[in-house]
């Protein structure tokens, strides 16, 4: 099985259908004092409101840490991946510099 990736801009679907935008990646720093170590976090904005536990606006922007975001979990009998890739940003346009006049 093939490595994969966070896409930046990507947008992904959680596996119980709620769809969010990858904005960044992070260090959370909590325990550092205690542990000296830094877990890395992707931070991702919510596309649509969502009813659970409470009411959470599009734009809710949440985090967790990367080994999660990648991982799996068990959904209706079957291991499947958490977040789901179901669109690569577009790529950026470049304008050429003007040439020196």
């Amino acid at each position: 099985m093939a490595e994969r990736e966070i896409i930046i801009g990507g947008r992904y679907r959680h596996v119980e259908g709620t769809e969010y935008t990858v904005s960044r990646f992070a260090l959370d720093a909590t325990g550092w004092e205690k542990t000296g170590q830094l877990r890395e976090v992707v931070i991702y904005v919510q596309e649509v409101a969502q009813e659970v536990a409470g009411h959470y606006p599009a734009g809710t922007v949440y985090t967790r840490e990367v080994k999660d975001f990648l991982g799996q979990t068990e959904h209706e009998g079957t291991l499947v991946n958490t977040f789901e890739l179901i669109q690569a940003p577009e790529p950026q346009q470049t304008n050429p510099t003007p040439p020196q006049q």
